[in-house]
């Protein structure tokens, strides 16, 4: 690669890498919705809940029945009720309906057994699909040993945070695109010009005072804008805040309380947002320095070619565009160079085919507005790829594919697979209900009732925004973005 080369690092960490199939070719049966990918195993739960311990009843390793030499567990149970149709009001399900979608579950382990008798997990290669899963799993346990478990909130910055939750500010903001830039808006504003005149005078248009205001709570603006805001005086004009991409200059105009009683609720609320803003920050520090000890390559020329291809694929009519992963697949194809090395990550090499068929995997459906963003929009999807594979090697390197829950949720998706394959296989629904019985009347099946009927599933709808408002970006670009 010589002097195509160049070093790159990623800025952040991913809350959540989507699981990706096998090629169609080794596993036709790996067609899995996107939310029940999600729930299978609790794979990415680590990345969207923001309390340090799952909320389940009894622990994560709690049996809830044993089907011969199989289990399913509470975590198992969960995390599959969360995505499936029952599981929008889970919480609230009487015993009788949780046993039925138990035997769903168990049903799945039968037929799992009946397909391993058939030698069906011999026919069919489902290592592709189950290496991405383990991979989701490890970077899970990467995440919650490197990540969650240093997060530490000290009371009493629960305490300033539940008092600023209560009150609104009235801010007037300006964006610059440069620390030089904001310095300038900053004197201006100091010399008594508003926010509206500063733009009239930086673009040469006009514009009104009210493109320039914003009401704030604690909570909807980026962590660096909301601890400047809310140390400011009324009147006050803030230093250049560096945020990605630019610097806001701030001045607060006003604050006023909200009336909410800070409740028990609301300071649970509070605090979850909180730690979630503090894992996120570890969360981008770690994958820095992850990067800096696996230095990322990428092959410029090989890179630029590839969007090259790309946007001679499309037409500049026909955006601004959506279009599904499985293109990248048909590209690939059509890449004179897709066995050169495009990307390196540590000792691993990916070849551009490698890279492509990867990228589709992630299911990220790509979203256009011209030919012109197709480069930037690659080398940002490869840097986010040897972002993950830096962090899939130190998890190797912790030795995490052997860790108890990776095992498990690798385990848990063979049996899903297979059952999904004895189905297919099958085809009629009587044929498959026999198979599993003439297997169930072999077996000893155990549920454990007492733990099922008492088990806390208000898990099933928690997400990481959990009991608190949702509302729009609190400082959008200034209008001449």
């Amino acid at each position: 690669m010589g002097g195509a080369k160049r070093s790159i690092l990623a800025g952040s960490m991913v809350g959540a890498v989507k699981i990706g199939f096998a090629e169609e070719r080794k596993v036709r049966y790996a067609r899995i919705s996107p939310a029940l990918l999600m729930g299978l195993g609790l794979l990415i739960a680590f990345a969207s809940c923001g309390k340090k311990k799952p909320p389940e009843a009894g622990g994560e390793d709690d049996l809830l029945a044993r089907v011969g030499d199989r289990t399913i567990t509470v975590r198992e149970f969960v995390g599959r009720i969360r995505y499936a149709p029952v599981g929008r009001g889970a919480q609230s399900l009487d015993l009788a309906s949780r046993k039925s979608y138990l035997d769903v579950l168990v049903e799945e382990k039968l037929a799992a057994l009946a397909a391993r008798a058939k030698g069906l997990d011999k026919e069919v290669d489902l290592e592709p699909t189950l290496e991405e899963v383990r991979d989701q799993a490890m970077l899970r346990e990467l995440y919650l040993d490197r990540v969650r478990n240093q997060v530490v909130l000290p009371e009493k910055e629960i305490e300033i945070a539940v008092k600023r939750a209560t009150e609104e500010l009235d801010l007037a903001y300006f964006r610059a695109a440069s620390e030089e830039e904001a310095w300038w808006v900053r004197q201006r504003i100091l010399e008594g010009r508003s926010f509206s005149q500063v733009a009239e005078e930086r673009y040469g248009r006009r514009f009104s005072e009210d493109q320039f205001r914003r009401r704030i709570r604690w909570g909807e603006a980026e962590p660096a804008l909301e601890e400047v805001a809310y140390m400011l005086n009324v009147g006050e004009v803030s230093e250049p805040v560096p945020v990605e991409g630019g610097y806001y200059i701030l001045k607060l105009l006003g604050r006023r309380q909200t009336g909410i009683s800070p409740t028990n609720e609301f300071r649970s609320a509070v605090e979850q947002r909180l730690r979630y803003r503090k894992e996120a920050r570890l969360a981008r520090e770690f994958a820095e320095r992850t990067l800096r000890a696996n230095p990322v390559a990428v092959n410029r020329e090989a890179l630029d070619r590839l969007a090259e291809v790309m946007q001679n694929s499309l037409r500049e009519e026909t955006f601004p565009t959506e279009i599904d992963p499985s293109w990248l697949m048909s590209v690939g194809e059509e890449f004179a160079w897709r066995d050169s090395v495009l990307l390196e990550v540590g000792t691993e090499q990916f070849r551009a085919r490698d890279v492509l068929t990867r990228l589709a995997r992630g299911g990220r459906v790509l979203r256009l507005d011209s030919l012109r963003a197709i480069p930037n929009l690659l080398a940002g999807m490869v840097l986010q790829l040897a972002q993950d594979e830096a962090l899939l090697q130190e998890a190797r390197r912790l030795g995490l594919e052997d860790h108890p829950r990776v095992r498990r949720d690798v385990a848990v998706w063979e049996d899903y697979l297979l059952a999904q394959i004895l189905r297919d296989r099958l085809g009629e629904e009587s044929r498959f209900r026999a198979v599993v019985d003439s297997v169930r009347a072999k077996l000893t099946v155990t549920v454990f009732e007492t733990k099922l009927a008492s088990l806390d599933l208000s898990a099933a709808r928690q997400t990481s925004s959990a009991a608190w408002a949702s509302r729009s970006s609190a400082l959008p670009p200034w209008p001449g973005e």
